[in-house]
Formats: structure tokens, sequence, C-alpha cells
């Protein structure tokens, strides 16, 4: 029999050799996998400050029936790409990140066969459709907490994202920071509807001002971590049709507690410093 966090009965007391893992460390290392199941045993070490080794924590969830469902490799970086993060990350390394409104479309499929990480062995159905359901969202973060989300079917285009911006972006914005992007800056990525003509002449227009982005950088971009905790949130509701994985997905995005938006941009300058530690090379984030 398991315990509630899934920790096995005869791990509970008894005498014997001292486990090194205690009882405290496993119910923590369950809710940060709970919260951020993307994160990597090494990182676990590190952030809960256990004294184990990662293979310790490794063959913990694999006893407690987690598997890591590795995802999809990085593009490779080049050199260029390597100096071109390093150098922004040395301009940024004392910038205020507080100010910054984080934005990022990501997607979700129906019977999340696509999503990776830590999670409870034969959670996913093993047989893939060959044209998997799914939604794209697309949210915008702030120091405050959630700002906007938004739910959709099409293909994300300078047009769609266009109304992002216009409206779900600049009103919850505007509400928080005030008028014509007064004490805030936007972060995109450098998507090619981020770029184009009809995005630049909407920000021109509305006064939004951008965070210089370096490329393939999603390791430095504090809502990627949000989106794995939002597709736990949503796998656990069991969602069987599309409507049900809207609904879960907005359900799940208003209870993410404001301290997870905290610790994330609290993060930030870590990663600024673990960036330049690692010559502009991806960091574990």
């Amino acid at each position: 029999m398991h315990t509630e966090l899934g920790i096995p009965q005869q791990e509970r007391g008894g005498s014997g050799r001292p486990k090194v893992l205690t009882i405290s460390d496993k119910g923590k290392i369950l809710e940060l996998i709970r919260r951020k199941p993307y994160t990597s045993c090494s990182r676990i070490v590190d952030v809960l400050e256990l004294d184990c080794s990662d293979e310790t924590v490794r063959v913990f969830l694999h006893n407690s029936g987690y598997s890591w469902k590795k995802g999809d490799p990085k593009p490779l970086l080049t050199q260029e790409m390597k100096d071109a993060r390093f150098d922004w990350a040395q301009i940024h390394k004392d910038f205020d990140f507080n100010q910054v409104i984080f934005t990022d479309e990501c997607t979700i499929y129906l019977d999340f066969s696509n999503h990776t990480g830590w999670f409870p062995k034969g959670f996913f159905p093993v047989e893939k459709l060959a044209y998997p359901q799914k939604v794209n969202i697309w949210a915008a973060i702030g120091f405050i907490g959630p700002l906007a989300i938004r739910v959709y079917n099409e293909n994300t285009n300078s047009i769609l994202y266009k109304a992002f911006l216009e409206d779900n972006l600049l009103p919850a914005a505007r509400a928080y920071y005030g008028d014509f992007g007064g004490g805030w800056i936007l972060m995109q990525d450098n998507a090619s509807y981020h770029t184009s003509d009809i995005t630049r002449r909407s920000l021109v227009k509305n006064n939004i001002n951008v965070l210089v982005w370096p490329s393939y950088s999603p390791d430095i971009n504090p809502i990627e971590n949000l989106w794995g905790m939002l597709k736990l949130m949503v796998a656990e509701r069991l969602p069987k049709t599309i409507e049900e994985l809207e609904e879960s997905i907005y359900e799940a995005w208003d209870q993410i507690e404001e301290e997870v938006f905290e610790d994330l941009f609290l993060s930030m300058e870590d990663r600024m410093y673990a960036l330049i530690e690692s010559n502009g090379n991806y960091i574990d984030y």
C-alpha cells in the first residue's frame, strides 16, 4: 500500500540503517515534480539542497511509480548563437526583470502523449492518434501573477498574434501598469509572427516597448516552466474532449498560486549567471 504522497508504507519507521532520503525529503521531491515535472534529478538535488546523489532521487522517483519521458532534442547551438546568448546575459545580469511581461505560445494534446517529464508510470495512453487533437495557448505573465491567457485552435499567424496583443495583453497590462506601456516591457521570442510588419506596426501604435531577446533561448523564459506545470495540472483533470481540455486549461491557469510567479521571476538573476557560466550554452531550467 502507498500513502497519499506515493511513499511505500514499508519505508515508514522501523529500525535499521537510516534512509538517505527522509520522509520529509521525499514529500518535498514529489511536491516539486508535481509543480515542475520537467525538473531534472540534479536540479531537484540543488533546489531542495538534498544530501544525496542524483541517482538516489532517480531511484526514489522510479520506485514511487514515476518515469522520465524525454522530449524532443533541442536544436544545436552554433558558436555564434552561444556568443549572442552569453553577451545578452552579460548585459542583462543586473536587469530588473520584474518590469517584464513574459509571453509565449504552446500546444497541449488531448492524449498528452507529447508531454515529457516525471509522470506516473502508465499515465499516458499507449496508442497515439495519427492526428492527435490539440489546442494552442497564448499567455502572458508578470511578477504580480497571471495577466492573460487565450486558448485557440487556429495556427498562429501575425493577424492572430496582433489580436492577442491588442485584445488580451493591453487591457490586462494597462490595468496593472498604466496606459501606453508605462512601467512594463514586453518579452516575446523571435518567431516570425512576432517580428512581422503587422506585429511591429501594432507595437508602435500601442507604444509597447519590447525586450530584445536572444534566439533559441526558451531556457531563460520563465513561462516555459509554467507550461510544464500547467500541462500536468490539466492532465490530472483527465479531459476527454477538446471542450473539456479547454475548460481544464482555464481552470488550471486560475489555480496556479501567486508564489509560483514570484519564484519564476526571482530565478531570472540565477538564469543570467548560469548562462554566463555555461558560456552561452543551454542551461538547466
